[in-house]
């Protein structure tokens, strides 16, 4: 009993998340029986795929006191940079991808540098590079895509593997897991927590904190790369603003995870446990066949009772 106590009380701004998950389902089940079904639960995880993916970039960001919102650009770009760099074939896939993971990281970099060493509120930085990257984007591919997903990321998201499995899923449980690893066992994870909590006096006891931030928003960068990658595998082609309905949704996944807006708290666990809850009450909402306004304010009064609930919880001191 004391085991269990001390694990609800640890884990307690995470469970809600999952606990949601499961009135979600139920609900989803009562609704609409097809929901319930083996292949409707797989379709809900692997679209549950590209925001746990975001959030965990968007996470580290977070953790860190700071905010991305270059995310939708990011993912916009990487997706078009695939289609039409590869042209539909598997080959160029060896240089193109790493040429997408580059971008990526380039364009944490300017967020990163602009923060940490310009002064510039993150808000005002990311929101900079995200239109700056929309409009060379546009320019250089005058406003349409081109070319198709590469067969191989197709697989990656619709595939099999062991009969049943999406190799989606393989590729984020690998990223969640070394995310946990790494902000857990390791002084680069200990010191993102640190610079979220209080940065002046991390600075203080000796770590190079704009070279950290600069790293998370690069990590951010990265995940907003590969969730535009994924997203393109799904849908088979790019298609401009294909990010666009995702930046929110990042945010809100960690929150209603269990971290604080404001930094110095949170998990990937809980980030799992929010982007598969959102997208789960996203495809709920859609089979009440609610109108899009109505959706909205039903997604909208969830993420904002999260919110409350964490600065509710971080006031009372009980973070």
């Amino acid at each position: 009993m004391t085991r269990v106590r001390t694990f609800l009380v640890a884990n307690r701004l995470v469970l809600p998340a999952y606990g949601a998950i499961v009135v979600l389902a139920v609900a989803a089940a009562v609704v609409s029986s097809n929901l319930a079904t083996f292949e409707s639960i797989r379709t809900i995880l692997t679209l549950a795929t590209f925001l746990a993916v975001l959030g965990l970039g968007q996470g580290l960001v977070i953790l860190s006191g700071g905010i991305d919102m270059s995310v939708p650009w990011g993912m916009a770009t990487a997706g078009i940079m695939l289609t039409s760099l590869s042209t539909g074939q598997d080959g160029p896939l060896v240089w193109v991808l790493p040429a997408i993971v580059l971008f990526g990281a380039g364009l944490g970099f300017a967020n990163g540098v602009g923060i940490a060493l310009l002064g510039v509120s993150p808000l005002v930085m990311t929101l900079a590079t995200n239109v700056i990257a929309r409009g060379a984007t546009l320019v250089v591919i005058n406003g349409t895509p081109a070319g198709l997903t590469p067969p191989a990321v197709t697989y990656l998201m619709s595939g099999r593997v062991f009969g049943w499995l999406p190799p989606v899923f393989l590729l984020v449980a690998a990223l969640y897991v070394a995310a946990v690893v790494i902000l857990r066992r390791t002084p680069y994870g200990r010191r993102i927590y640190a610079i979220g909590t209080n940065a002046e006096v991390t600075r203080l006891a000796g770590v190079r904190v704009p070279l950290m931030t600069i790293s998370v928003y690069m990590i951010s960068g990265i995940m907003s790369a590969i969730a535009g990658v994924l997203l393109t595998g799904y849908s088979t082609l790019a298609f401009v603003n294909m990010g666009d309905p995702y930046l929110l949704p990042s945010i809100a996944a960690v929150v209603v995870g269990g971290a604080a807006i404001t930094g110095g708290r949170g998990t990937p666990v809980g980030t799992l446990g929010g982007a598969i809850m959102l997208t789960l009450l996203g495809t709920l909402l859609t089979a009440l066949v609610l109108p899009p306004a109505a959706r909205n304010i039903a997604f909208g009064i969830v993420v904002l009772a999260a919110v409350l609930a964490t600065s509710w919880e971080a006031r009372n001191g009980r973070a």
